[in-house]
């Protein structure tokens, strides 16, 4: 293992302090909560090694001599292994987390780092973490509301270039089910997660605290990118607990790349953030020396903590004084609700939120910042509980909020964030229209507003907004893009490929350009130069499943199985556990005639995804290829258990039962047919008339290989009206007209409130 060679703590305190604001990103990982209360992952592991010893009937030598003979014990992958072995399903393991972040309270180093974001450092936050501790930092002390994304959908919408600070939440959030725990979670990043990291690797360097840097999915994304010299431009600074093993993988990065990577001695986040915040010369804000008395008990919390570190205890002190200050009051009881509500609504609760904000209202009714308070949590509870009626409720505030006040921007925004989510495009365009004309320098707003027009067929309009930014970002990749897909939607298709080649020309390193522009060049028919393109998005995202699997299907299409094959093989290798991969593996290894690997993926695909009907259908051809017609009929029969409601495993039975001469079963299964689906009844009498005639006319036909080759035919050309499909369908590669779009509508962020050019 190469020597470790670690830099001074102050040198890099000294480095970040003397950077420019968005010099650096911040990656905090479990270590950096736990003086807020957390448990860190080793204490969890613990407690679980006690759980998994009881559960085996507590053998004896005692739990450690156990553990130590198990194979999962202090390797790298043993949390996500004893997690996921405890709690098997999602629901369970989500249960279990929750609690755990119940007393979390922001502590004095998210205090400290709360007023450096607010400030302008640390513009970017990316965090393993499951809690709400940045942003619950930044809305309880500052009354900051930053953009919190912790969904793969949403985090496309997050733009390098706005003042507002990003939270991003690699692994979920703990109020949600999808939470990235066990091995195969943690294998690999969400694309769009994976894409904005990399993104913003390629622009700033990024500092590393409290992250043991053990698992994959975080881990493999630092190995690809610091291949790359573009990333990390200004170097990553990676703390490390005194005493603790290093992984492997992070002494060798520090090795490899030791003009990028650098280790140095972080013995507690809290200290760090102190020193760093004297670096900057900052001082507490006004907000913690001057609290309201009736909050006193929330920020005493922060002053009952015994600490070392000289620059906390001079803080602590000087908390405990204005504390006990007499004009740290107020009269305004009502205003002390509303602020209440808000700062519930900064950590997600909206039950808190809602309770505190009515009994404000119900002393000043038309109120427009607690009415779009009230809605902000109607639609917080929607999200979560998947009320469509609370949704309703809240842009039925949001109006109330908007009639009280016509000048507020918050409610505004918050409308036609909802407007975009529901697809309500012509009250998007109408509230956007309305909201501009209060904030017309909104570029997020404006880009908004070309997906509203692009989506309700205004192309006039959408490049019309479009031109007005370019002309103020001239070298914004993504805009071109964006005009790109305005002008092939308009039908101006070679105006739309000089657009997203000059989209390419600006950002050559991002692999989403190039793949829209072979998707164009497809489109043309210029195959040589789409396959140029199509491998330089892969050799920039080789990790990108969904690339994958579309260039396989360029490649297919074009009659090149070797090279779709050596994508979709690749496509298995990055994540082994993907029904998609090798089911549609499956499908082009018997295209091209290797029957018995079709039959191993396919078979892998059912036991990935057993409830899906497709690979069992899929199954049974390849088994009839084999002249193997009793599991044949047994994929067949079990596809119509999974669903009794679909065609084909029924045409499939009639014609094995036909060509065995079952005449009872046949009749069984056709007649269930002709009341399923009585069009597909009549093609297959048709069908079977027609094969009795050759048979009978031509003697040396092999009636079983003509039965073979039509279903091996049926199984290459994915009929659209099969069962649910579990991987994608194989078609021509056409240009993705909306996936521009979708990076900027999907879903508005907080970004929204208020950000203005």
């Amino acid at each position: 293992m190469p020597a470790l060679v670690q830099m001074p703590q102050s040198q890099v305190v000294r480095l970040i302090g003397q950077a420019d604001q968005r010099e650096f990103t911040l990656l905090l990982g479990a270590g950096a909560s736990k003086s807020s209360g957390v448990p860190l992952a080793s204490e969890m592991i613990h407690e679980w090694r006690d759980m998994t010893y009881e559960d085996a009937g507590s053998p004896a030598g005692g739990v450690a001599a156990w553990c130590a003979q198990q194979t999962w014990f202090n390797q790298d992958d043993e949390y996500s292994t004893l997690f996921e072995m405890l709690f098997p399903d999602q629901r369970a393991r989500q249960k279990y987390i929750e609690p755990k972040m119940d007393g979390a309270f922001p502590s004095w180093g998210y205090l400290y780092l709360a007023n450096i974001v607010q400030r302008g450092y640390f513009n970017v936050i990316f965090t393993t973490n499951f809690d709400d501790l940045v942003n619950d930092a930044l809305t309880l002390y500052l009354g900051y509301n930053p953009v919190v994304c912790a969904a793969d959908s949403e985090v496309i919408t997050i733009s390098l270039s706005t003042n507002r600070a990003k939270i991003i939440k690699l692994h979920g959030d703990y109020l949600f089910k999808r939470l990235k725990n066990t091995t195969a979670e943690l294998n690999q990043l969400d694309p769009n997660m994976e894409s904005k990291f990399k993104e913003f690797a390629k622009q700033s360097g990024m500092v590393v605290l409290g992250y043991a840097g053990r698992d994959q999915s975080v881990m493999r994304v630092f190995e690809e990118l610091l291949k790359d010299d573009q990333a990390f431009p200004n170097g990553i600074y990676w703390g490390v607990r005194p005493g603790s093993a290093v992984p492997t993988r992070v002494v060798n990065l520090a090795a490899g790349y030791a003009k990028r990577f650098h280790l140095f001695e972080c013995a507690d986040y809290d200290m760090f953030m102190a020193r760093l915040h004297t670096a900057l010369k900052l001082n507490l804000p006004r907000t913690i020396v001057q609290p309201y008395e009736s909050l006193r008990d929330r920020f005493n919390r922060l002053t009952s903590r015994a600490v070392d570190d000289q620059t906390i205890q001079d803080h602590i002190a000087q908390l405990r004084e204005q504390l006990g200050r007499p004009w740290a009051q107020t009269t305004d009881l009502a205003a002390l609700d509303l602020l209440q509500a808000q700062m519930a609504l900064g950590r997600r609760d909206y039950k808190s939120a809602i309770e505190s904000v009515t009994k404000y209202l119900a002393q000043k009714h038309e109120d427009a910042a607690a009415l779009t308070t009230w809605g902000d949590a109607l639609a917080l509870q929607a999200e979560e509980e998947d009320a469509g009626a609370a949704f309703v409720e809240a842009a039925n505030k949001w109006q109330l909020a908007i009639a009280a006040d016509p000048q507020a921007l918050l409610p505004r925004y918050s409308l036609i964030r909802y407007y975009a989510r529901k697809q309500k495009y012509a009250e998007g365009i109408a509230a956007g229209e309305a909201l501009l004309k209060l904030v017309p320098t909104d570029q997020l707003l404006r880009r908004n507003l070309v997906s509203f027009y692009s989506s309700n067929g205004r192309h006039d309009q959408a490049l019309h907004q479009v031109d007005w930014l370019i002309a103020r970002e001239p070298n914004d990749a993504e805009l071109h893009a964006i005009r790109a897909s305005i002008l092939e939607q308009k039908g101006l298709r070679n105006d739309a490929l000089d657009e997203i080649r000059q989209a390419v020309k600006l950002n050559p390193q991002n692999a989403a350009l190039h793949f829209g522009l072979a998707n164009q060049l497809a489109s043309f028919g210029n195959l040589e130069q789409a396959a140029d393109e199509f491998d330089q998005a892969i050799r920039l995202d080789p990790q990108n499943l969904s690339y994958r699997f579309q260039v396989a299907n360029f490649y297919w299409s074009r009659q090149q199985p070797v090279a779709a094959l050596s994508h979709l093989e690749a496509a298995v290798a990055i994540e082994p556990n993907s029904a998609e991969a090798h089911g549609w593996l499956g499908q082009l290894y018997f295209g091209a005639g290797r029957v018995l690997e079709a039959q191993r993926e396919t078979e892998k695909t059912i036991q990935l995804s057993p409830q899906d009907v497709r690979p069992r259908v899929n199954a049974g051809i390849i088994y009839a290829a084999q002249n193997r017609a009793d599991l044949a009929e047994q994929s067949f029969k079990s596809a119509v258990e999974l669903n009794p409601a679909i065609p084909q495993p029924y045409v499939l039975l009639c014609q094995l039962y036909w060509m065995q001469n079952r005449q009872i079963e046949f009749n069984v299964n056709f007649q269930t047919l002709v009341r399923l689906a009585p069009p597909v009844a009549q093609n297959l009498q048709m069908q079977l008339q027609m094969w009795q005639a050759q048979f009978q006319t031509q003697p040396r036909v092999n009636p079983q290989a003509v039965m073979q080759a039509q279903w091996a035919s049926w199984l290459q050309s994915q009929p659209q009206n099969s069962a649910a499909q579990a991987w994608p369908p194989m078609q021509s590669a056409q240009p993705n007209r909306d996936a521009t779009f979708q990076k900027i509508s999907t879903m508005w962020d907080k970004d929204l409130h208020g950000d203005q050019a």
